[in-house]
């Protein structure tokens, strides 16, 4: 029977970390190639970190749900109350209104126009909060896909407009774990389609902007992404965003 003398062991061993380092060498070397391809050929440098929206991306948007509701409290139409909510809800998503004040405004707008009453939602913050919760759906399939990305050296932080009592139960639930940077537009009191927000996202991260990519399913605010320096994707469903992500090399195709 033959037993490796230590000279034997020593040497196979050296081999061995010498193939391994190799092989980490030549894969810094290929993504460092890749990276000097992107430059040269595309015209830009490699994404480093992907942005994601999370309503209408990760989580559904019920505002069908809110409007029923709040006709019922206010006695007035689905459209005066559409138009109402856009008007009113940049300042609540900034943090400039709190829930009582925005359904407070909004009743007074109705009353004043005379497309409805003063009535005001009682336990505004609950009211949300509780719509919020029971319709609350998360898409795996994209949370898997931000893991993907990270195991691909590819930072994945989050970029939304939201309200308070929805980022609270967000937090609650544990999804903001999954991105850093996490700017919220009712925590950071900015919002898309401003350009200083995805500014403020690019500097959390200490990333350049030119290396950022922001995912959203509003093409206004890809747009506004795009005007502020990154790179930008609308989201249509799960299965295009991985098909484009893999054309972008961020992803490998299966």
């Amino acid at each position: 029977m033959f037993f490796p003398t230590a000279f034997m062991v020593g040497l196979l061993t050296g081999i061995w970390q010498g193939g391994q380092l190799f092989s980490r060498k030549s894969a810094l070397i290929k993504a460092e190639k890749e990276d000097l391809k992107a430059v040269l050929f595309f015209g830009r440098k490699p994404i480093k970190l992907v942005l994601f929206d999370i309503g209408g991306v990760f989580v559904d948007a019920e505002l069908d749900r809110y409007v029923q509701l709040g006709c019922a409290a206010f006695q007035t139409n689905p459209n005066s109350l559409r138009r109402e909510i856009a008007e009113k809800l940049p300042a609540f998503e900034m943090g400039k209104l709190d829930s009582e004040s925005f359904w407070r405004e909004i009743g007074e707008s109705l009353w004043q126009s005379g497309e409805g009453s003063r009535s005001i939602v009682n336990n505004c913050a609950d009211f949300w909060k509780n719509i919020f919760r029971a319709t609350l759906t998360i898409d795996e399939r994209l949370l898997q896909l931000t893991e993907e990305l990270r195991r691909n050296g590819c930072a994945v932080g989050a970029l939304s407009n939201t309200i308070a009592e929805h980022a609270d139960i967000l937090e609650e639930v544990g999804f903001y774990k999954y991105f850093d940077p996490c700017i919220l537009s009712c925590r950071v009191g900015m919002r898309k389609p401003q350009a200083e927000i995805f500014k403020l996202a690019a500097q959390v991260a200490g990333v350049p902007l030119k290396q950022c990519l922001f995912v959203d399913d509003q093409s206004g605010n890809i747009k506004a992404a795009k005007s502020a320096g990154m790179d930008g994707l609308v989201f249509t469903s799960a299965e295009q965003l991985y098909k484009d992500l893999v054309q972008k090399k961020l992803l490998h195709a299966n």
